[in-house]
């Protein structure tokens, strides 16, 4: 039991060091992460526990060792799986304000109004865009579409953009009750 324990040790430290630096730009590396961490601490527990157990025969040191590790780990699972379930329902992603991004591209140089906004993410680190943007004239959308994507790039982060061009002379279809956000 000593000698599984250390070399668990040995090899959940390493895998430790191994993710330690990625834990917090990627969801996938937390969660692996808080798993090696489950293990080191299983592991010296175990250690810790056999001596005690050795040392005293008190057979319910084990029971008691294994919970105390499950309740040091709960608040973090429980913290891992609200983001996750953040990205899964497409929340906004977190450190961008949407009233921000939209008073960003309405401050781009013909724009005229912004509809149908989502910001979301489908992993973490990597926020998309998608928006329906009224301008002055469809004539000028592929040079307001590059002052677009660089503003919201430059200013928020959101290199993901897609948007739908509608000029300010045709026709409108349905934009004009948008409040700008959903």
């Amino acid at each position: 039991m000593l000698v599984v324990a250390v070399v668990g040790l040995i090899v959940n430290a390493i895998a430790m060091r191994l993710l330690h630096r990625g834990r917090s730009d990627s969801l996938n590396v937390r969660g692996a992460y808080l798993e090696v961490w489950a293990d080191l601490l299983g592991s010296i527990a175990v250690l810790c526990g056999a001596l005690a157990i050795k040392l005293t025969g008190a057979l319910w040191i084990d029971p008691l060792v294994a919970v105390a590790i499950a309740l040091w780990l709960l608040p973090r699972g429980v913290a891992l799986m609200r983001k996750a379930l953040h990205v899964l329902l497409e929340g906004t992603p977190e450190g961008i304000d949407p009233q921000a991004v939209h008073q960003t591209m309405l401050s781009v140089p013909s724009v005229r109004h912004v509809c149908d906004l989502h910001i979301w993410s489908i992993t973490t680190g990597v926020p998309l865009l998608t928006a329906h943007v009224e301008i002055e004239s469809l004539e000028r959308w592929y040079p307001t579409l590059d002052a677009l994507r660089k503003a919201v790039h430059t200013v928020h982060g959101i290199e993901h953009v897609t948007l739908q061009p509608q000029g300010s002379d045709q026709p409108h279809s349905g934009h004009e009750h948008c409040d700008g956000i959903e």
